[in-house]
C-alpha cells in the first residue's frame, strides 16, 4: 500500500489508506492534524482540486491559503 502526501504550510503527513476516499473526506480527517484552514484551496500536482476528487495512488495534495490571506 502506497502513502499520500498531504501538505499545508509547514505541516507535511504521509498518510495510509486514502486512496479512493474523496478530497473532502480527507480534508474534514486531517483538518486539525494539518492545521487546515477553512478557506484553504486544494491542489493536486499544483492544479485545483474540489472536494468531490477521488484520490488515485501517487497523488500528492496541498491545501493553500488563497494570495493576499494572513494567518
Amino acid at each position: 500500500m502506497s502513502k499520500t502526501r498531504l501538505v499545508c504550510g509547514a505541516n507535511v503527513q504521509d498518510v495510509d489508506g486514502v486512496v479512493g476516499r474523496t478530497l473532502g473526506e480527507v480534508r474534514n480527517e486531517y483538518r486539525d492534524v494539518l492545521s487546515i484552514s477553512s478557506d484553504a484551496q486544494a491542489r493536486v500536482g499544483g492544479e485545483p482540486a474540489d472536494n468531490d476528487h477521488v484520490i488515485q495512488e501517487d497523488e500528492s495534495f496541498e491545501f493553500v491559503r488563497p494570495m493576499g490571506s494572513k494567518g
